[in-house]
């Protein structure tokens, strides 16, 4: 019994090939790309490499999320397989094979699936070594170098965490034929075809799980609120989805099956009544297509915009080559001494050619901010209650109007009682008067872009949502009892000096001791290359890890695209030769089956759309946390990644559909052609009769 079964597992994987083909393609890729960051995040190149430890620790953390989407994927495929197979199955078992023997045939078929796509995997995640580690340099901003990650532990990672995934659909696989008897085996394939139950409150259910998740999209306006709220929005929208295709498809089809108008006609007819039966079988299916396709638009849109928005947020936090801010909580006479101080340092520390831009002003947060009407607290509030930045709406930013000229090379004229304004996302109303702490400012201009931008530090601006920048002949009448921020940008050949950085932040600190008998000021310097190397290595490695989990997600896609175009296929042709029959001639087949197709194929990508549209602000306040506050380039990348993503889905389209064409019609010409061969016997035998 032992070679017999071994034998027929070797025929039954070479039977149904066309099951099993896109099953093992999926296995190979998502092995290749597991042993890839396994052996990435292991490698001792990476200790040799800038920001390896980081790049290191991120990679593990997407080899967690790869293994439990490789895991979900496999068990898929697996289920489709068996269910597809249930029929033969049970004819085994009516033809005398035991329980032990079929589980022990399926373990043959399991054991020689995973040596072959696993040992694959492995060999191509082998053969890619060098180029995707000479890739992740690239995308981290290093020279790319082809250097081997080769170890074996490596490999036996791999093979034992697949081993694991194959563990679990073995278990499923027995308990699946334990559980049914022969007969259960043989009908299992058509077994789905359930009417539901409570369709309607099931509809309303998904309708307002969807509102909910989608007013909280929408309505967030704080970026570390937005962060929380994304994982509840998530998995609101994953039950709604399934509600909706579940029940809120069917109760669609139904309203339309009561038109009378539109459900009489023949193609409308035949599509309504064959829709709601594929919807009743395939609703978790074309959901799952929808939720996947969701996670995949997320993730690139997430991880490109942060990868191409790293410059905005850079030059945000870091506008020169080296930046040092002083706070001043009281006077600002000593801002001449702090510049000389910082220049010695230059000097002594050999930066080449060093240029240097000097700004002064005040940044606070507001506690109200509507109509006009500006709330700034003082510091001594402040002091008291530390609470109150937590609830704050925004920043407000005082400039002089000497500086702002410096910023922006225009001069402007401003009477005393006259500011120039720039609102981020703020409505103001340019005939009232700005009101700042009971005091009344003209409007003379609503500025059109952030003139700080690239200018001043200003991290305020990635952290808060809203933000006000005021420009005025003399900030001290504003009446602001906060800080005062001296900033000095020095431009030099010199990149990523940290000896300067140390010592220029040890000089100013002695210097504000000396000068304010250590009031409360305090220095702050860094360079602009050292955060474009951390920066970098963070997104690059990011961008990695979501152009590869889009993969998976994309596989899962078309896995289940696959298997339900061909499922279908085998289950329509049938139905299909019985319209014949009646009367459907080969015209109105094919214009019927393509209907049903683009609105079941459509379907999740229409959802999957309307899911990333309502989270895109979500979405934009968590990428602005890591510096990506260019809303143009968001809307671009966005758009442009979804524009790739339909191409990608019609070009699936058009080869599965191809596919579940070519069964049904394939099937109704064989049969037609079968049926004239009857006729032509049946006509030879009468007149042999007669």
């Amino acid at each position: 019994m032992f070679k017999l079964t071994s034998k027929l597992a070797l025929s039954n994987l070479i039977k149904n090939r066309s099951l099993y083909y896109p099953f093992a393609l999926a296995t190979v890729l998502a092995t290749a790309i597991l042993y890839s960051f396994v052996s990435l995040a292991h490698s001792p190149n990476m200790e040799t490499s800038y920001g390896g430890t980081a790049a290191r620790m991120t990679l593990q953390f997407g080899i967690q999320v790869i293994q439990i989407a490789v895991l979900i994927l496999i068990t898929y495929a697996n289920s489709f397989v068996m269910k597809n197979r249930s029929r033969e199955l049970g004819v085994y078992s009516v033809l005398g094979m035991e329980k032990r023997h079929l589980l022990l045939m399926t373990f043959f078929e399991l054991c020689v699936f995973y040596l072959g796509t696993v040992g694959l995997g492995v060999l191509s995640g082998l053969a890619l070594d060098k180029m995707l580690y000479a890739v992740l340099l690239k995308l981290m901003g290093m020279p790319a170098v082809l250097a081997s990650t080769f170890q074996w532990q490596n490999v036996w990672l791999t093979l034992a965490s697949l081993g694991v995934a194959f563990a679990v659909i073995l278990l499923l696989n027995s308990l699946r034929l334990l559980r049914h008897s022969s007969l259960n085996l043989m009908k299992e394939k058509k077994a789905g075809e359930k009417k539901g139950r409570f369709l309607l409150p099931q509809t309303l259910l998904g309708l307002l799980l969807m509102g909910v998740a989608y007013y909280m999209a929408l309505t967030v306006t704080k970026p570390v609120a937005a962060i929380g709220n994304f994982f509840i929005a998530v998995l609101m929208v994953i039950l709604a989805t399934y509600l909706l295709f579940n029940a809120g498809s069917i109760t669609l089809l139904q309203f339309l099956k009561k038109r009378k108008g539109y459900y009489y006609k023949t193609q409308n007819f035949i599509s309504v009544s064959n829709l709601i039966s594929r919807m009743r079988k395939n609703a978790a299916g074309l959901a799952t297509i929808s939720i996947l396709s969701t996670m995949l638009l997320v993730t690139l849109v997430g991880t490109i915009n942060i990868y191409v928005g790293g410059q905005d947020y850079i030059t945000t936090l870091h506008p020169k080559d080296y930046n040092v801010s002083v706070v001043l909580p009281t006077s600002t006479d000593q801002t001449e001494t702090l510049l000389d101080k910082v220049q010695q340092v230059a000097q002594e520390t050999g930066l080449k050619k060093p240029s240097y831009t000097t700004y002064l002003y005040q940044s606070a947060f507001i506690m109200k901010l509507a109509d006009n009407d500006v709330t700034v607290p003082m510091q001594s509030e402040l002091d008291s209650d530390p609470s109150i930045l937590t609830k704050s709406a925004g920043t407000i930013t005082v400039i002089n109007r000497q500086d702002y000229e410096k910023m922006t090379g225009k001069k402007i004229d401003l009477a005393d009682d006259e500011t120039l304004v720039y609102g981020k996302n703020v409505s103001l109303n340019k005939d009232k008067p700005l009101r700042v702490n009971g005091k009344d400012w003209k409007i003379k201009q609503i500025l059109p872009s952030n003139f700080t931008h690239g200018e001043i530090p200003n991290p305020n601006d990635v952290a808060m949502e809203q933000g006000l920048y005021m420009v005025v002949n003399d900030s001290k009448e504003v009446g602001l009892n906060v800080a005062h921020y001296y900033y000095i940008g020095i431009a030099s050949e010199t990149k990523g000096s940290k000896k300067f950085v140390e010592q220029v932040q040890l000089g100013l600190r002695d210097a504000l001791d000396q000068e304010q008998a250590q009031d409360g000021s305090y220095a702050m310097a860094s360079d602009r290359y050292s955060a474009e190397k951390s920066y970098q290595e963070l997104t690059g490695t990011l961008l990695f890890i979501g152009v590869f989990l889009s993969v998976i997600f994309l596989l899962g896609a078309v896995l289940v695209i696959y298997y339900k175009q061909i499922s279908e296929g085998y289950e329509d042709r049938d139905g299909f030769i019985i319209l014949q029959k009646v009367g459907l001639d080969e015209k109105q087949t094919r214009s019927t089956i393509r209907k049903q197709i683009l609105t079941v194929f459509f379907l999740p990508l229409i959802f999957a759309f309307l899911h990333i549209a309502a989270v895109f602000h979500m979405l934009r306040l968590i990428v602005a946390l890591l510096g990506v506050t260019n809303i143009p380039l968001l809307i671009q990348t966005t758009l442009a990644t979804c524009g790739v993503f339909l191409l990608t889905y019609i070009l699936v389209f058009l080869l599965t559909s191809s596919i579940f064409q070519a069964k049904v019609i394939y099937y109704f010409l064989y049969s037609l052609l079968f049926l004239l061969c009857l006729h032509r016997k049946f006509l030879l035998k009468i007149h042999y009769f007669l």
